[in-house]
């Protein structure tokens, strides 16, 4: 029997770093939520603290109410989302596992099983598009740039942009000896090596292209380093605002 190549999409269906009873809870605390949307790992973990942040940085520069509608484009089990929920908000991801315990977490929520290059919703929607550590699963530059394009379409002018944690593709090669350095090569090659894994690469970006990308439709593009996680020793990832024209 050969074995079935790994992506992304097929490891975040099984969310194999949780046992299947954790899925049954009715109650998720904060902790519970970072696990289990992958922002608690092996090489990098957010703290409390450092998650607490980043909410103030969305909510400072979104400036939202309870009657912004909000997307979150790879929302998962809702660790982001469930901090603003005084707004009216709308999650896509292609996990049902993780989908079922946004739905707990957020009844007054709208989720959808989707595809971030089809977004279930009409032009000129939304107050906030964010995505929080999700680019770096698709699988190529194509795919993103259409999730731009698809971004811009369900965007209201005016609305805000808010991509965080994004693979800084200058960092990739340092990255990547961070990678193996806290793991070792043996667990790195287990995770990464081999045919069965080929497909789990970290889209990294380049921030000029990006930019470029962005620039007729968005004023204000402003970047800031992402929160360093655990005991790394660079800032690998980048956030990305903007204000849609």
């Amino acid at each position: 029997m050969t074995d079935v190549e790994k992506t992304w999409k097929s490891i975040y269906q099984d969310v194999p770093w949780a046992k299947k009873e954790f899925f049954k809870k009715e109650n998720f605390d904060m902790v519970d939520l970072l696990m289990l949307d992958g922002h608690i790992s092996d090489t990098g973990s957010y703290d409390i603290e450092k998650w607490n942040n980043l909410i103030d940085e969305i909510k400072d520069y979104s400036l939202l109410d309870r009657f912004s509608n909000v997307l979150e484009i790879g929302c998962g089990a809702g660790a982001v989302l469930s901090c603003l929920d005084y707004c009216k908000i709308h999650g896509i991801d292609t996990s049902k596992k993780l989908l079922s315990v946004a739905n707990k977490v957020l009844k007054n929520g709208k989720f959808h099983v989707s595809e971030a290059l089809k977004i279930p919703y009409g032009d000129l929607y939304f107050d906030l598009v964010l995505s929080c550590s999700t680019f770096q699963y698709f699988p190529d530059i194509g795919y993103m740039t259409k999730v731009i394009f698809e971004i811009e379409r369900v965007l209201k002018n005016g609305g805000k942009l808010v991509l965080l944690d994004l693979c800084d593709s200058d960092k990739e090669g340092k990255y990547k000896e961070y990678q193996i350095a806290k793991l070792g090569i043996k667990k790195y090659n287990e995770l990464y090596g081999g045919e069965i894994n080929k497909n789990l690469k970290h889209l990294h970006i380049s921030k000029e292209y990006i930019k470029n990308l962005l620039k007729d439709s968005f004023n204000n593009l402003t970047f800031t380093k992402a929160s360093r996680r655990g005991d790394e020793n660079d800032d690998f990832r980048f956030n990305l605002f903007g204000t849609k024209k």
